[in-house]
């Protein structure tokens, strides 16, 4: 029978809120509200353009004459160089009572006409200032005179008592004693324009032309012409030298006879007696020489010892030991300083050739011949004659040359058979010629173990087998890449055949050891295991048409069977050698590869079937619950009508 209808059960949740219906008509207009107060008045505006001006009225009617006014007083007070001539007539005279300006200009000039010839003897001198102020001055009456024939001279000047007289011709003396025993000379010029200015008897005994002595005590002893000394005691002891030119103090104080010297600078050439050409620009140089000529000399302290012929040094200290050398050139500060004997040598840079040896401490190039030192702090071998050093890099002796960098070492022993030396650093030689072709006598150039150049036939030197995979020519470099088309064995001499599968394999590379790398290892196939998921889902395979999914129950029996998966290379196929078993690692890799997306379907169909048991079993769960309460509700009705 029916059982009883059970009580009611409890509420469900409340389902969700439904989508908003579509808006709905807009409604009517409403009544228009009434009119709002008045608003506060705004700011003024601004004030508009004045309106353009009337027109002018008529003019009025003259008024009538008045009547003639009283006659006036005149009274006035003149003074600042004005007077009254009479009470009504102003002169110009009287006392400037104020600084009084008269201001000119080009159109309107200041002149005073009808001025009076003035007394020399009592006259002052109007003057005007920088300023326009006018003012007078006591004259001054010139010492310089004219004598004879164009000659300029003062008072305390010039042959003969006060400056009286002078013989020859434009000549200027003046100062204390100068040209005061001037002698007329003859053919073809005689004593003619010559310049003494100054004191301590300049020019005094001066019988040539164009002599110049301006300062103090400049050639006092000199006769013939054509000598120049500006400054003071120079060329004092010069007596028939000519061509000497000075400029300076005490430069030239020995000379006698010599000429064409020149010196600018202080106490230059004080020893120089009969010498000829010498020139000197500084200070205490070639102070040594007496009867030598054509030395060179400029800056300070330079050639000060030196006695020889041709010798120039340019730059302080300079040459400053050199002795008895001749025909050296020295261009720097103290280049070739250590330099004491020694003939054509030659130094460039500061400090040239006298930089200390490594091997030889405090030697310095004191003598030696035909040396050049080019550069600053040039290293030099001590008195080695024939040495070449330019800027410590390239270094030779008698004409044989080492390259390298001999700045902080000792420089090389050079070899007498060794023309060139590379000592340090590489030898590059670029485009030596043209296109060339070779020819069986041609010889290859190699280094033995010394590094020293020899040539040996081209058939000893091997064949570079790479080549640039650019060009297609040999390689050259280590960054170039290269191909070469035969076998390569690294670690082992030969690139041995092997067999895999019945087919013979020609490896292309062999190492006999490891291999490791910080890289990638890529290899080229015609399939990829992806053809498990394109049978599986497909039903067929474009990658591999051959391919078949096994089962699990297949795979199961062909284990027990084949002690190896399906599908891949069984142990028995492959070839074992001495150091063990050769496979095709890329086959092995597919193969792997295959058998993992193989399990990775197996795994998926499990869990499929899994999850349907499972479902099935909380199927069940659910039933065997509603059951257990409909019994628990059924016992408890049953319990209730007993009752």
């Amino acid at each position: 029978a029916t059982g009883e209808t059970g009580a009611q059960g409890i509420q469900g949740i409340q389902g969700a809120t439904g989508a908003t219906g579509p808006q709905g008509a807009t409604g009517a207009d409403g009544a228009v509200g009434a009119t709002g107060a008045q608003g506060i008045q705004g700011i003024q505006g601004a004030t508009g353009a004045t309106g353009p001006q009337g027109a002018t009225g008529t003019q009025g009617i003259q008024g009538a004459t008045g009547a003639t006014g009283a006659t006036g007083t005149f009274t006035a007070t003149v003074n600042n160089g004005l007077n009254f001539s009479t009470p009504t007539n102003i002169q110009l005279g009287g006392a400037l009572v104020t600084p009084t300006t008269i201001t000119t200009s080009a159109a309107n000039t200041l002149t005073l006409a009808g001025l009076q010839p003035g007394v020399a003897a009592s006259d002052e001198i109007l003057v005007v200032s920088g300023t326009g102020l006018v003012r007078k001055v006591a004259p001054t009456i010139a010492d310089v005179r004219v004598v004879g024939t164009r000659n300029h001279i003062s008072q305390d000047a010039g042959v003969g008592g006060n400056g009286s007289t002078m013989p020859g011709s434009d000549n200027i003396a003046i100062g204390a004693g100068a040209m005061n025993a001037a002698v007329a000379a003859g053919a073809p010029y005689g004593l003619l324009g010559n310049v003494a200015i100054g004191g301590g008897s300049q020019l005094a005994r001066v019988n040539g032309d164009g002599s110049v002595a301006v300062g103090y005590g400049n050639l006092p002893l000199a006769t013939t012409g054509n000598n120049v000394a500006v400054g003071g005691l120079n060329l004092t002891s010069a007596t028939t030298g000519t061509a000497n030119y000075v400029l300076g103090s005490q430069n030239l104080g020995s000379l006698t006879e010599g000429g064409s010297n020149a010196a600018m600078g202080v106490n230059n050439l004080t020893a120089l007696t009969t010498g000829s050409s010498n020139h000197v620009f500084g200070h205490n140089s070639l102070q040594a020489i007496t009867t030598q000529s054509q030395n060179i000399a400029i800056g300070s302290s330079v050639l000060p010892t030196a006695v020889g012929f041709k010798n120039i040094g340019v730059g302080s200290t300079a040459l400053t030991s050199l002795g008895t050398g001749e025909d050296n050139v020295a261009l720097g500060v103290n280049s070739g300083g250590a330099l004491t004997t020694g003939n054509y040598n030659t130094f460039f840079g500061t400090e040239a050739g006298n930089r200390i040896n490594d091997l030889t401490p405090n030697i310095r190039y004191t003598g030696g011949n035909f040396s050049l030192f080019l550069g600053s702090q040039t290293k030099a071998k001590h008195n080695v004659s024939n040495q070449l050093n330019i800027g410590n890099w390239i270094y030779g002796e008698s004409g044989n040359i080492a390259l390298g960098n001999f700045t902080g070492s000792a420089l090389p022993t050079i070899t007498s058979t060794n023309r060139l030396d590379v000592v340090t650093g590489n030898v590059r030689v670029r485009d030596i010629t043209a296109a060339y072709t070779q020819v069986a006598t041609d010889k290859v150039v190699v280094a033995d173990a010394n590094g020293v150049l020899r040539t040996v036939p081209a058939s000893n030197v091997a064949i570079e087998p790479w080549f640039n995979m650019a060009t297609g020519t040999s390689a050259t470099a280590n960054t170039q890449n290269i191909y070469q088309m035969g076998a390569v064995a690294i670690g082992g001499a030969t690139a041995a055949s092997f067999v895999v599968d019945g087919v013979t394999i020609n490896p292309k590379l062999h190492v006999q050891g490891d291999i490791s790398t910080s890289g990638k290892i890529y290899t080229t196939n015609s399939v990829y295991a992806d053809y498990v998921f394109e049978k599986y889902f497909n039903g067929k395979s474009a990658i591999n048409p051959n391919y078949e999914f096994k089962s699990l129950n297949y795979v199961r029996d062909f284990i027990k069977a084949n002690n190896h998966l399906p599908g891949v290379t069984s142990i028995s196929d492959l070839r074992k050698a001495n150091n063990g078993y050769t496979f095709d690692m890329t086959k092995l890799t597919i193969q792997s590869l295959e058998k993992i997306e193989e399990l990775y379907l197996h795994t998926i169909e499990q869990k499929d079937k899994i999850d349907t048991q499972q479902a099935e079993i909380d199927k069940l769960k659910k039933e065997s619950e509603e059951t257990k309460k409909r019994l628990e509700r059924l016992e408890k009705l049953l319990l209730g009508k007993d009752k």
